[in-house]
């Protein structure tokens, strides 16, 4: 999470006060942006750590805007930097501005108004290219730590990394024929963890921690909808190329990812860092949440009497008037395997065994619960069908 500004809890929470956007394209010698020549509620970031929980990642961010007036736009690769700060109502009190990420301008659409969409993504967007784009590094060099193969990585992509990141000491085999994200998600498997980059725009590695009791902010929402049952971590699959290394068993949540070289006490020893990590998935929509926050960032929500604890892990949001928009902390989407059965006629040792083919659990119920729990076959009492 990012530091506080002075002034900015203050501004953030005064019911008059005014969240007010700068953007900056190409620079230093580029243009800045402002709300006035920007169109109203159509600045928006989406960026995630995963698609669904697990490790190896290395999601881009995309920012979009629509500048009401651009002017003509040079060529080569420009950056893009949104920027936002809290203005008191009677404009003499203001906080510093507060990065929300750097972009690289992907794609310009003149509207018919004369109005610019642009759309740009972060520097993970760099990454799609070849680790070696020749293709003529000597592979006797190779393997090398991944500190090293971070630091060109970085470099390659006109960043820095962030001081929370901590590298694995994992050799990593020669990249030939792969992407720069390709060797990045692979460093991330090794640290149970996944890239991003942060509002600073620095790169980030974030090991996965799931649900905390210990909230940095609270988000607020109107309704909160959860997607699983939380659960830890109780197996992670490996792989390399099609070999594959599994520890522990799926009555969990399970970790997958790739690594080159990947063997049987990698992935024990991956299940052994993340075995005391637990996570529930929720989805919001319409919560309002504070520019400070980062991806990874443990955080609660309070609907009534109950309390929420999930990690600050997908998001899309609008800037105006404040960051709202919809969080997800995402899961893999199962489907719950039911199996109708007659008393007496011996299926629930059939769907007995067949949950142990499938690791799934079994649970017993007249009828269906109104939460389905994942891996779970729910033996229904009743006609066949």
């Amino acid at each position: 999470m990012i530091n506080a500004p002075s002034h900015w809890n203050d501004l953030e929470s005064a019911v008059d006060s005014k969240m007010e956007i700068k953007i900056q394209v190409g620079g230093s010698s580029g243009q800045t942006y402002y709300n006035e020549d920007l169109a109203a509620g159509d600045t928006k970031i989406t960026h995630s750590l995963y698609d669904s929980f697990g490790i190896g990642n290395a999601a881009s961010a995309e920012f979009t805007t629509t500048i009401l007036d651009l002017p003509a736009i040079g060529d080569g690769i420009l950056s893009v930097v949104p920027s936002v700060r809290w203005v008191s109502a009677d404009g003499q009190t203001a906080t510093d501005w507060v990065p929300q990420g750097q972009f690289w301008l992907d794609s310009v659409k003149i509207n018919q108004d004369h109005s610019a969409a642009i759309t740009a993504y972060d520097s993970l967007m760099l990454a799609e290219q070849l680790y070696f784009p020749s293709g003529e590094d000597d592979p006797s060099l190779w393997p090398q730590a991944a500190s090293s193969v971070v630091s060109y990585i970085c470099n390659a992509l006109w960043t820095t990394l962030d001081s929370r990141s901590s590298i694995p000491s994992v050799q990593i085999a020669y990249p030939g024929g792969k992407t720069m994200r390709d060797v990045l998600r692979e460093i991330a498997t090794a640290a149970h963890g996944n890239w991003s980059m942060t509002k600073e725009g620095k790169l980030r590695l974030v090991p996965v921690h799931g649900n905390s009791s210990s909230s940095l902010q609270s988000i607020t929402v109107t309704d909160i909808e959860s997607l699983c049952s939380e659960a830890y971590v109780t197996q992670v699959i490996l792989k390399d190329g099609s070999t594959s290394f599994s520890s522990g068993s799926a009555t969990g949540h399970t970790l997958e990812g790739s690594f080159t070289g990947a063997d049987q006490n990698m992935a024990d020893d991956l299940l052994q860092a993340c075995s005391s990590v637990s996570y529930q998935g929720f989805s919001i929509s319409g919560g309002l949440f504070s520019a400070l926050l980062e991806l990874g960032d443990p955080v609660s929500t309070t609907i009534g009497e109950d309390t929420y604890y999930y990690t600050f892990d997908s998001y899309s949001a609008l800037f105006e008037q404040g960051c709202w928009g919809d969080i997800e902390s995402p899961v893999s989407t199962e489907v719950n395997h039911r199996i109708r059965f007659t008393s007496g006629q011996g299926s629930q040792s059939a769907a007995e065994k067949a949950a142990e083919q499938y690791s799934l659990k079994v649970v017993s119920v007249a009828v269906l619960p109104a939460v389905q729990e994942p891996n779970t076959i729910y033996l229904v009492q009743g006609s066949a069908g």
